[in-house]
């Protein structure tokens, strides 16, 4: 009970700042990228809430507790991702003025892909969506005693109607404050409590030497490890969502550092969820090597993986720090979602609506990206509730986005010294989407082999920078070719 009015009360703040949010401005550059009015705090509070959210807490503590300390790898892959867009690529992306990654998509080619960009981008967006739903559930479910289904609609809700208010300019101010109370609730109060129930270091010491086993280990090799690092890293250094955060910022100087000191967030927030998986097999026992069914059990000892942060919360803490901790986590998935969402919503409005009807003003572009954040919220529900497992979830948004998007694009920040042709960068675009999602639901069937051989995302980025290379090489050919 002292949940439920701790969680309406936080979540009529946020509203609040929504409707506030709403009133500072009016316009599109308002709404799409905070009058690119941002300061070093707000630009690294709202990119480092908007990182850490799902895959970076309820995922990161699955993958730890069943692999051990490899798992970590979601998380440094994701703060090494932003610090490496803040030393090479965030000056130059916010130097450009362009309000989305489509857009500078066009930039570096033309409007064709820049549409195709835009498909793509939505559809990782509602995945990445789809994921966060997924793990507010997890923690909304065992905390308020609802069916999963319903603590699944009422986390869309909330998504959503926070979200269609405020635009950027309110989702960055209110990460200020959420990220605030995620450091306090989560880094301060539940990691420190649970090690020290856990019996303190030598919880981890005592581990299975496997489960220390760092940077590859028996139950995560190599082949493993690298697709995982490289799903998560690409779309840091490349990701729609983040360089709204990039354009929105005052100045290239803000924005390059403040992806920095975002990534190094990401990282402690890495080492946070590290040490509450350790803890949780001093607690509860180990669970290494198979993830299982993350939401009914598992055949090892210990606890299901998807039940070791609420354990962790309804168990080991005390009430008035389940409290705090639960509000943190609930404002780690919402500051993620709604920057997803106003992603989604402003990417179909500005790169695609726009063009789709001509003369179109602002006021008619605003409504359309609000009615697009429901749409694509309502879209991401259904999802959540079809894929019911959320590491699935969680693949198939960043395989479809890095298997498509990323080559293309860190191509065309080297277009002076190696040009591709615009043909030649959608047919990358398409082929890697394709393939990757092919190889995801469909090769296994038709050929095991290859399934086990070769990852998705892999597979994926091979196809994509196989049609660059085709197509360029095509289009050079032509050029030499004799006109008769």
């Amino acid at each position: 009970m002292l949940f439920l009015l701790a969680l309406v009360g936080y979540m009529t703040l946020m509203i609040l700042a929504g409707i506030l949010g709403a009133r500072r401005g009016t316009g599109i550059q308002h709404y799409f990228v905070a009058n690119r009015d941002l300061g070093l705090i707000s630009t690294a509070s709202t990119t480092a809430a908007t990182t850490v959210g799902g895959s970076a807490t309820i995922t990161s503590v699955i993958l730890i507790y069943t692999f051990g300390l490899t798992g970590l790898w979601l998380d440094l892959a994701g703060g090494l991702g932003l610090i490496t867009l803040g030393l090479l690529l965030a000056g130059r992306v916010r130097a450009t003025g362009v309000y989305s990654l489509p857009e500078l998509v066009e930039l570096f080619y033309n409007r064709q892909a820049r549409m195709v960009a835009s498909v793509l981008i939505i559809l990782a967006e509602i995945a990445w969506i789809a994921l966060l739903m997924q793990a507010l559930r997890f923690i909304l479910s065992p905390a308020t005693g609802l069916d999963p289904g319903d603590a699944l609609f009422l986390a869309a809700a909330i998504f959503i109607a926070y979200t269609v208010l405020g635009g950027q300019f309110a989702v960055a101010y209110s990460d200020v404050g959420q990220l605030a109370i995620m450091i306090v609730g989560i880094c301060c109060i539940a990691a420190p409590i649970a090690f020290m129930e856990a019996g303190g270091i030598g919880t981890i010491t005592s581990r299975d030497p496997d489960l220390l086993s760092f940077p590859v280990s028996e139950g995560m090799p190599f082949r493993d490890v690298l697709p995982l690092f490289l799903m998560i890293y690409l779309p840091h250094l490349v990701g729609s969502d983040i360089y709204s955060k990039v354009l929105s910022a005052r100045d290239p100087a803000t924005a390059r550092k403040g992806m920095v000191i975002a990534g190094g967030i990401r990282i402690m927030f890495g080492i946070t969820m590290a040490v509450l998986a350790f803890s949780a097999m001093g607690i509860f026992g180990d669970n290494a090597g198979d993830a299982g069914n993350l939401d009914d059990g598992s055949t090892n000892t210990g606890i299901a993986p998807g039940e070791v942060l609420p354990r962790i919360i309804g168990d080991v803490l005390p009430s008035w720090a389940a409290v705090v901790v639960l509000i943190a986590f609930a404002g780690v998935m919402m500051s993620s979602a709604d920057s997803c969402l106003l992603t989604g919503g402003t990417t179909f409005a500005n790169d695609i609506f726009r063009f789709l009807r001509k003369g179109v003003d602002e006021r008619e572009l605003l409504l359309v990206a609000r009615t697009m954040v429901v749409v694509l919220g309502v879209i991401a529900y259904v999802i959540a509730v079809r894929i019911a497992d959320i590491i699935d979830t969680l693949k198939l948004g960043y395989t479809v986005f890095s298997s498509s998007l990323i080559l293309p694009v860190l191509l065309g920040f080297t277009r002076e010294r190696f040009p591709v042709p615009s043909h030649a960068a959608i047919t990358g675009m398409i082929a890697g989407g394709v393939t990757s999602l092919v190889w995801m639901y469909r090769a296994e069937t038709w050929c095991p082999s290859c399934h086990a051989a070769l990852d998705p995302m892999i597979a994926g980025i091979s196809a994509c920078a196989v049609g660059i290379l085709v197509s360029t090489m095509i289009h050079h050919a032509r050029l030499r070719w004799p006109k008769f």
